[in-house]
């Protein structure tokens, strides 16, 4: 597992999860292996050019973490990137959907949080879901939390989305991720001046993750010149 991980950390995704491939043929069930392997898949989904719902990247972490999860539903780590999975398909879906999978989100994050309550990745989940429906206009909450039943759409609030995230960054401050998504929920809320720091930051820092390259794109570009206009 280590030459994969190798792979992974040297930014070679496709390469690492190829590696992890073989591992899984030779234990299908080794739960170390399948949610490194979903991580993998997540960050080829993010580095592609198709961003939609059934992008297969995205379906394929998220079947590596259902495997993982019903391997060891003890252990945080498969509930955090079958959330994290299911959260990125979200973003790119439609409303009947996302409704869906904001519910599993909210379930999985949640489940990994109860574990364990340090996992920086589960809070930004959390965080972020808050986020993304706090945005979604007033109908459009209405309609998921009314008429599709979503829960999470009716308890969502940007006090949670804030202290989630902030919580995510606490935990791990050498995360581009968590900073671009708590920036983006400043900015959001009208609130730049604290916003444009964390930015900045996660432009400074180093890439450690294959999709940091994408996360330093998105902080560029909310730098640019929609900062402020909550997008």
């Amino acid at each position: 597992m280590g030459r994969a991980d190798s792979l992974y950390f040297a930014f070679q995704p496709s390469d690492a999860l190829a590696g992890y491939d073989v591992l899984l043929a030779r234990s299908p069930t080794d739960f170390d292996v399948l949610w490194r392997a979903s991580r993998a898949a997540l960050a080829l989904g993010i580095l592609s050019d198709r961003q939609d719902s059934q992008n297969p990247m995205y379906l394929q972490a998220e079947s590596l973490a259902r495997r993982a999860v019903a391997r060891n539903p003890g252990r945080a780590e498969g509930h955090y990137w079958l959330a994290a999975a299911m959260g990125r398909r979200a973003l790119h879906a439609d409303l009947r959907t996302t409704a869906r999978l904001a519910s599993a989100v909210a379930e999985s994050a949640t489940r990994a949080l109860a574990i364990d309550s340090m996992s920086a990745g589960a809070h930004d989940v959390m965080g972020k879901l808050h986020s993304e429906v706090r945005k979604l206009p007033y109908v459009v909450r209405l309609i998921a939390g009314q008429f599709l039943g979503v829960a999470v759409v009716r308890m969502a609030s940007w006090e949670l989305a804030e202290r989630h995230l902030r919580r995510a960054v606490a935990l791990d401050s050498t995360s581009i991720l968590y900073r671009v998504d708590l920036a983006q929920m400043y900015l959001r809320t009208h609130r730049s001046a604290l916003a444009e720091p964390l930015l900045r930051e996660a432009l400074a820092l180093r890439r450690r993750q294959p999709p940091d390259v994408i996360f330093q794109r998105e902080a560029l570009a909310l730098l640019g010149p929609g900062v402020g206009d909550g997008r």
